[in-house]
């Protein structure tokens, strides 16, 4: 009852800070989001770049549907459209995904695929932000029920990536990371995270965000069928969820070694494994 009612008031705090503002349509031109990312293979170096997203203003059509072409580092990954306050999403391999809804309130859950339960979004409260002079209405998420987020009118996710509610599950034994840099719009910085020193930044500012390699964990093999080993630099306690958001199960990794966790008893399909505490996200595994 105590968490309930600390949420509740949490929600009141938030939606008195609302200032009143004329709605920010999605950008169709001359916008872009920097992306900083991280990607590790088992075994191998890190690598670390930023992915670079631009909408230029040019159409597209998909599946008879008008888009505007999403680039990332100039490379041809879908198109993007705004009705009615949502925004949706078609990758260049086909589909359409609810990417952002302006029209969601506290306690709404936006469900990104008509067919893939674990892309989902519950929104936890709403509050305003100023951005270029205006105020902006700023959603305060979960993505896939645990995954922090802020998203911003007019402008998306500030936390992870632009695309990140609808990226499909990696099946490698691989870690992935992304964080927002920055949101430009008319060669002008809209939106700066705080953990970067300027839009052009390809590493977090020392000392606010760990490293991955020091701050997360590696799990293999994926897809698996009987047994996932999860390997830590540190001890550290993790949850398991599965598609649905339902807690599976807790456990507490040693030090510098494996933690053999036996899956023999889960259903297949997709699971999620989150540190607590942590900042960088879940690993996510399938079990076959």
């Amino acid at each position: 009852m105590k968490k309930v009612l600390i949420f509740i008031t949490l929600a009141i705090i938030l939606h008195t800070g609302l200032h009143s503002q004329t709605y920010v349509p999605f950008p169709t031109a001359n916008a872009s989001w920097n992306v900083y990312r991280e990607y590790e293979m088992l075994g191998d170096p890190k690598n670390t770049f930023v992915d670079k997203y631009t909408l230029s203003g040019a159409d597209t059509t998909i599946n008879s549907i008008k888009y505007k072409i999403l680039l990332d580092n100039s490379y041809f990954i879908g198109g993007i459209r705004e009705q009615d306050k949502k925004i949706y999403y078609s990758p260049s391999y086909g589909g359409e995904y609810l990417l952002y809804d302006f029209n969601a309130q506290v306690g709404d859950t936006i469900r990104h695929s008509s067919t893939l339960s674990y892309m989902y979004t519950v929104v936890k409260a709403i509050d305003s932000i100023q951005i270029d002079g205006n105020y902006r209405k700023r959603y305060i998420v979960s993505v896939y029920g645990y995954e922090p987020d802020s998203i911003i009118e007019g402008i998306g996710s500030v936390k992870n990536s632009l695309i990140y509610a609808v990226q499909l599950i990696s099946t490698c034994t691989c870690v992935n990371y992304w964080e927002h840099i920055c949101f430009e719009e008319n060669g002008v910085v809209k939106y700066l995270n705080p953990d970067f020193s300027d839009c052009s930044s390809t590493k977090p500012i020392a000392g606010i965000n760990e490293t991955y390699s020091d701050a997360e964990i590696k799990i293999y093999p994926n897809p698996a069928q009987h047994t996932v080993y999860i390997k830590s630099n540190k001890a550290q306690a993790i949850s398991i969820f599965n598609s649905s958001g339902q807690l599976m199960e807790k456990a507490t990794l040693p030090a510098q070694s494996e933690y053999m966790l036996n899956i023999d008893n889960y259903s297949k399909g997709t699971y999620f494994i989150s540190v607590t505490g942590g900042t960088k996200g879940a690993v996510q595994f399938i079990k076959e």
